[in-house]
């Protein structure tokens, strides 16, 4: 799951929101409903999360192309 703001979302509430999702994911009672969901928790902050989301969006895109449903 990524969370996203819109692009004009000023700085100090970029910063303020990731520090907060930060703590949150790092509480026990996050990680526990995650676990209780069947999920594992991979947190990417910003740039990491960049990087995996650029990476994932070309594969799916070769993906999609190598099955012919070009779009």
């Amino acid at each position: 799951v990524g969370l996203f703001a819109p692009k004009s979302t000023p700085p100090a509430i970029v910063t303020t929101l990731r520090g907060a999702i930060g703590k949150a994911v790092q509480s026990e009672q996050f990680t526990a409903a995650l676990a209780n969901a069947g999920q594992e928790l991979a947190y990417l902050d910003e740039p990491d999360f960049q990087k995996f989301w650029d990476i994932d969006g070309k594969r799916t895109d070769e993906a999609v192309i190598f099955i012919g449903r070009q779009g």
